[in-house]
């Protein structure tokens, strides 16, 4: 499964609301995100454009200048992740040259997505009407739909005949490595046909040379290494200071771009350093980490970036473009002090704090907030030896300053959302959660294959269900702008197991200004809507409406008329004795 970001875009200074929402993968970068937004909203994909923020001053550009004063540089586009800025600001606001009075502005939903494959794929829209503009093209939201999902492939994977732009790219780079296993392959008719179809039609020996002129070329690539300087040197200092601040070095703020350089290598090039942050890796990550000592891997042979997120804020690896493709890289001094520590790995430890952050982050996931106590048996579920009570505790703590996926607060851990005064989440519902939990002796855990279906779904909230709902009902709220803060406490406290009438009146007293008699009467019929649609975990992931259907399936089926035997009233019972 693929990370995804749920992306929103607001389109300002327009005469009625225009809004999209698309999901991308979180290794999308900014200059991406101009082309999708040109997608969107029907303007020509070129240059110059730019992304800002006021608070804090943050601006970025098609190509590195100065701002107007001269005096500070922006950062170009092609070398910002969209998540970046997001660290620091709440929203960004996109400019384009052809529509200079309509900008637009960037939020970055807290809903977490997982798709199958990684796309662009749309996921809201509204405002089907924008007024034409000189330069705008016509479109329409299936046509955006479509050109999103062709988008993410031509920037991605430009050319399939690269190999390290091809799908099958993992299951292709031992190959590389091996020359016999290559010169067995490229003599394959059906692996020609299979991997390389564009060349199926071409005589043996011209597709073998063309074939190997491309692997030569991907293995240079592949095999190519950076010392830490040239690794620097594609950074700006901001993000050399993002790694001192990152593992809480101190004594860099008054240092200048070659002595902060200077300063880092001697940092991460300490054995023991080095040893200890090996040991606060996942599995993944040491995974990851060990391919990448041997050789870099392209950035689109990754099952996520969110493999490398980590390694990347550590500064242990490093993007590198080569002939405008993405390979991940680490550095060549770290490769040798990785191969001098590797021995040294506590790999025992390193599973314990595997298993306690995968199930932290689902179980945030899927409740927002849940007791340490029921995390310890999923925990120790997955452990090959059980750990205590305290040592969890202690692991969640660690973990939770280290990794900022989750907090850990009181004996509960808890979505990062809930402690955001900016967040949709931000609602007073966390002790309505909790109330659940402490009620709850059991709790719902999906297995792979449930998880899995689940994500399909892109997010946990069904959209689709409260768009309605809010069509009909907005104009009756105190205040429209908490729409997201309505939805997501609402999920949440179905899904958790809440009742249905209290999560009505709680929703009508804090978000709604007093209704009719008739329209209350309506109102709860669609939160009952929504309730009957939405998979709770009571019912191990289905829907009210899915469990009335398998009670409907089950009375039908033979078994069980066979079982229960024929249903006969009293009044036929009495009718049939008279008669005998």
């Amino acid at each position: 499964m693929i990370a995804h970001l749920h992306v929103r875009f607001n389109l300002l200074n327009a005469a009625h609301p225009v809004q999209r929402e698309v999901l991308v993968p979180d290794y999308t970068t900014l200059a991406a995100i101009n082309s999708i937004i040109n997608v969107c909203f029907g303007w020509p994909d070129t240059d110059p454009y730019e992304f800002m923020s006021t608070q804090p001053p943050l601006r970025y550009t098609t190509q590195e200048m100065h701002d107007g004063s001269g005096a500070k540089k922006a950062i170009s586009t092609y070398e910002v992740l969209l998540s970046t800025p997001f660290q620091k600001c709440s929203a960004l606001v996109f400019h384009h040259h052809c529509n200079p009075a309509n900008a637009v502005q960037i939020t970055l939903l807290n809903t977490p997505a997982l798709l199958p494959a990684a796309t662009f794929k749309l996921h809201g829209w509204q405002g089907e009407n924008i007024p034409y503009q000189a330069g705008v093209k016509p479109f329409d939201e299936k046509k955006v739909a479509e050109t999103l999902q062709t988008l993410h492939d031509l920037l991605y994977f430009p050319n399939e005949q690269s190999l390290w732009d091809a799908d099958e790219s993992p299951d292709l780079l031992p190959f590389i490595e091996d020359d016999d296993e290559r010169e067995l392959l490229l003599s394959n008719p059906a692996f020609i046909k299979e991997f390389f179809p564009e060349f199926a039609d071409l005589p043996q020996e011209e597709v073998k040379a063309i074939l190997d002129d491309l692997l030569e070329e991907a293995r240079a690539h592949i095999q190519q290494s950076y010392t830490l300087k040239e690794c620097f040197k594609t950074l700006n200092k901001e993000i050399l200071l993002d790694f001192m601040r990152f593992h809480q070095f101190h004594g860099y703020s008054k240092l200048r771009r070659h002595e902060l350089e200077q300063r880092l290598e001697q940092e991460l090039l300490q054995r023991d350093f080095f040893l200890q942050k090996l040991n606060e890796l996942t599995i993944p990550e040491l995974d990851l980490l060990h391919t990448l000592s041997e050789i870099n891997i392209p950035v689109s042979a990754l099952d996520s970036s969110v493999q490398a997120e980590y390694l990347l804020n550590s500064g242990f690896c490093y993007l590198m473009e080569v002939e405008s493709e993405s390979l991940l890289t680490m550095p060549k001094e770290l490769r040798q002090l990785y191969q001098q520590c590797e021995d040294g790995i506590n790999f025992y430890q390193v599973e314990i704090l595997d298993a306690v952050h995968i199930c932290a982050v689902l179980a945030v996931y899927l409740y927002g907030a849940f007791p340490v106590e029921k995390l310890l048996r999923r925990i120790n579920h997955i452990l090959h030896e059980p750990i205590t009570l305290t040592e969890c505790t202690n692991i969640l703590h660690f973990l939770s300053a280290k990794r900022n996926q989750y907090v850990f607060m009181e004996d509960w851990v808890i979505s990062n959302a809930f402690l955001d005064v900016d967040s949709p989440y931000c609602f007073t519902e966390l002790r309505s959660l909790k109330e659940i939990q402490r009620k709850s002796t059991d709790f719902f855990w999906p297995t792979q294959k449930d998880f899995e279906s689940f994500a399909f779904q892109q997010t946990l909230v069904n959209y689709e269900l409260y768009d309605k709902f809010f069509r009909k009902f907005n104009s009756y709220m105190n205040d429209p702008t908490v729409i997201d803060r309505l939805t997501f406490s609402v999920d949440f406290l179905l899904r958790s197991g809440g009742g249905l009438e209290p999560i009505t009146d709680y929703t009508l007293s804090i978000f709604f200004e007093p209704l009719t008699p008739e329209l209350s009467k309506q109102f709860k019929k669609a939160i009952r809507t929504i309730w009957e649609h939405t998979p709770m975990w009571y019912y191990q992931g289905y829907t009210p409406q899915d469990m009335k259907k398998k009670q409907t399936q089950h009375k039908k089926s033979p078994a069980s008329q066979k079982r229960t035997g024929k249903i006969v009233s009293l009044q036929d019972r009495r009718n049939k004795k008279k008669r005998s």
